[in-house]
Order: structure tokens, then C-alpha cells, then sequence
């Protein structure tokens, strides 16, 4: 149970430092949709193995939506609250994942953050380009996937952002004062795999010789193109543990 749902909130005013983690599930059962609009793909008639080294995701800022809690709360300076009551709470980043690692199946922490108990109906991600020009695989880049695809070495990256939203299961009053109350993003990794191979990369060509088919914005084997359809393979794959 990684998030505790309660009726109603005992105490208007607790603010609660919260752990969010996300962990990776070999789940085949289908995931809430995420709200990234789809991009024309064409699907390969061959099939294809895909096998994942790493796959690392720079989340720029993570974002809380919730009800406004009771009349006259305007919570920290980083929270902003509309005239019908939605609130919004926003924490910066970077926050850097690889969710093909062998932590992610136990859980990656991506920070503790302080959160009033509230009705919260989503969590969104904005996922874009990192700074850390000390970090050659993801420096400029917002993923950056690389394994095998049919047994040949494959990389592929994106400078694109990206909006991820993840609505809450149920629009319940989340007491975050209880013990434990911790929030946990599962990521279906048997659903992102599938949806990789059923991207056609039939056209992809190892341009530059070097024994890597590179498909990014500015890959030097001539796959620019094919790198616009990458958050594709995010569609269905995130959800939130209640």
C-alpha cells in the first residue's frame, strides 16, 4: 500500500514530508493512459526482440494537483491555489532515473516533499532536456535509451519535453499525516519494451560505421527523424499505487 486513503483529514493545517518513489513492475496487466499525445508510427511487419540496457528519463519538475484542503489555505510559496479550488504544488528537479536498473525494481526515490492532506487528483512529470553536460549520455537530451534491438547495438535519444500526467486511482481525502504514507509511480517495463519493439526502426541505418544504430535529434547515422516518436513508448506504462 503505498498511498493512505482516509475520508476526511483530522488536522487542516499538517503539511507532511512525503517520499515519492517510482518503481519498475514485469506487469502485463494495462496501465491508467497517460496523457502524452500519440505520433503517427508505422508498425515494422517483422518482429522484433528488444532487449533494454539502460533507459534514463531527466524529470525537470514534478507538479502536485489537489483540492483546496479548507477555506483560506495558500500553503508554501511554491503552492498556488485558482478561485475554484484547485491547487497546484510545484518542486524542481532534476530529478535523474534509469528505470531499466536493477534498483528500479526495489524503487527510486526521487525526493521527500513536503504535501498538506488533501483530495489529489494527479501528478505530472515534465520531462526535458538536462543541464549536466558532466553526464555524456544524457546531457542535452530528456532520454536516453540504449540496448539490442534483434541482437544489434541500439541507442536512442530525444531532446523533447514532455508533460506526463498520472491521475490519482480514486478522488479520495489522502491523509498524508499516517505512518507510511509514502507515494509510489509503478511503471510497467514488459508494456514500454512492447511498445518499443512495435516501432518501426525498419529504415534505421548505422550511418556513421561505428556498430551502433543511433536514432536522436542529432545522431550522425541520418535517424533524425525516427527520435520524434520515442515518448511513444511511454504510452500506458505509468500508474499510481493506491
Amino acid at each position: 500500500m503505498a498511498v493512505l486513503l482516509f475520508p476526511s483529514c483530522d488536522k487542516e493545517d499538517d503539511m507532511a514530508n512525503i517520499q515519492v518513489s517510482i518503481k519498475v513492475v514485469q506487469s502485463s496487466e494495462k496501465a491508467v493512459p497517460n496523457d502524452i499525445p500519440p505520433l503517427p508510427e508505422a508498425k515494422s511487419a517483422t518482429a522484433k526482440s528488444f532487449v533494454l540496457d539502460k533507459f534514463l528519463i531527466n524529470i525537470k519538475e514534478i507538479e502536485f494537483e489537489f483540492e483546496k484542503p479548507y477555506p483560506g489555505f495558500t500553503g508554501p510559496p511554491n503552492c498556488e491555489c485558482e478561485k475554484d479550488g484547485e491547487c497546484e504544488i510545484e518542486f524542481e528537479g532534476p530529478f535523474l532515473i534509469d528505470i531499466a536498473s536493477p534498483e528500479a525494481l526495489t524503487g527510486l526515490l526521487l525526493g521527500s516533499f513536503p504535501l498538506p492532506s488533501a483530495v489529489y487528483e494527479e501528478i505530472e512529470l515534465d520531462i526535458g532536456p538536462s543541464r549536466d553536460r558532466n553526464n555524456r549520455l544524457i546531457a542535452g537530451r530528456s532520454i536516453f535509451i540504449s540496448g539490442t534491438i534483434d541482437g544489434k547495438p541500439i541507442e536512442l535519444w530525444t531532446n523533447s519535453k514532455a508533460e506526463l500526467e498520472i491521475e490519482f486511482p480514486r478522488k479520495r481525502a489522502v491523509d498524508l499525516t499516517q505512518p507510511n504514507a509514502d507515494m509510489w509511480i509503478k511503471i510497467n517495463l514488459r508494456k514500454i519494451i512492447s511498445n518499443l519493439e512495435a516501432m518501426d526502426f525498419s529504415s534505421a541505418a548505422d550511418g556513421n560505421g561505428n556498430g551502433i544504430i543511433e536514432i536522436g535529434h542529432d545522431d550522425q547515422d541520418g535517424n533524425n527523424a525516427l527520435s520524434t516518436a520515442l515518448f511513444n513508448s511511454f504510452r500506458g506504462c505509468f500508474e499510481l499505487d493506491d
